[in-house]
């Protein structure tokens, strides 16, 4: 149970009501999604576009825990240093994962 009452979720269900932050975590938990995209969308219906482009500017972009873990695996591989991105590992990357 997240804690919002049925009214509540309902409301927000049917878009007649803003996703009150408090529940943001529980929610995403209880729909089994990341938690860290959730506050981007809840705070996109809570507070001004421009409120959110200051906060992703200052906080930087909000990435899930599985590119968290990727991140992770590349720190380890470059043994903690920020070597940047150069074209050749871009190439490498993309490869890797078959973007395109």
């Amino acid at each position: 149970m997240i804690g919002m009452s049925a009214t509540i979720l309902g409301m927000t269900r049917h878009g007649r009501n803003t996703l009150p932050l408090e529940y943001v975590a529980g929610l995403a938990t209880a729909l089994e999604v990341d938690p860290r995209r959730l506050p981007v969308l809840a705070l996109n219906e809570s507070l001004r576009p421009e409120a959110v482009t200051v906060l992703v500017e200052l906080l930087g972009p909000v990435i899930t825990k599985n590119e968290l873990e990727i991140v992770e695996v590349i720190r380890s591989a470059w043994n903690r240093t920020n070597p940047g991105v150069t074209e050749p590992v871009r190439q490498d990357l993309i490869a890797l994962f078959g973007a395109s």
